[in-house]
């Protein structure tokens, strides 16, 4: 059972959404992750590799993310963070995309976390809530983010 799940739909068509979220270049410009570096090409591809400083429940981190799928349906990938440099986190995330009438439906997966290694599965309802918050409103203003780079993609692509 996911963590969270967002969706949001966009006029953009599937080639344009695709063309964005597999740039790496534009990870900045569409979550809330502030600047990418090392990464491993240009494009995310399965197995692509990027690093970027982060914040995980709003304290410091150090994260590395891998590609582990990308279809035309489904990107997902896996970010390892080192919070404040002692605590090992581990998220999977995913985007599945799906064409619809008015453009492109996007449902954002926060899939799985664990903490040093160990799944947290039904324990993020207690301690772990106030990371789940978080991690919603990430989601949520990288959705804002996300929309505004593709309604200014899909102006350009007509």
């Amino acid at each position: 059972m996911p963590v969270l799940v967002r969706r949001q739909t966009t006029r953009a068509a599937l080639d344009t959404v695709t063309r964005v979220l597999t740039d790496v270049a534009r990870i900045p410009e569409r979550t809330e992750v502030p600047a990418i570096r090392e990464a491993s090409g240009s494009q995310v591809v399965t197995g692509a590799t990027w690093k970027n400083r982060g914040a995980t429940l709003k304290l410091p981190s150090w994260d590395s993310s891998r590609v582990t799928e990308v279809t035309p349906q489904r990107i997902a990938w896996h970010t390892r963070s080192m919070v404040l440099g002692l605590i090992l986190v581990g998220a999977d995330w995913s985007y599945t995309l799906k064409p619809v009438d008015a453009g492109t439906e996007i449902t954002h997966t926060f899939e799985r976390v664990t903490m040093f290694g160990l799944p947290v599965g039904l324990l993020i309802k207690a301690p772990f809530l106030p990371m789940v918050y978080l991690a919603r409103g990430a989601m949520m203003a990288g959705e804002k983010k996300l929309d505004r780079v593709l309604s200014e993609a899909a102006s350009t692509a007509h």
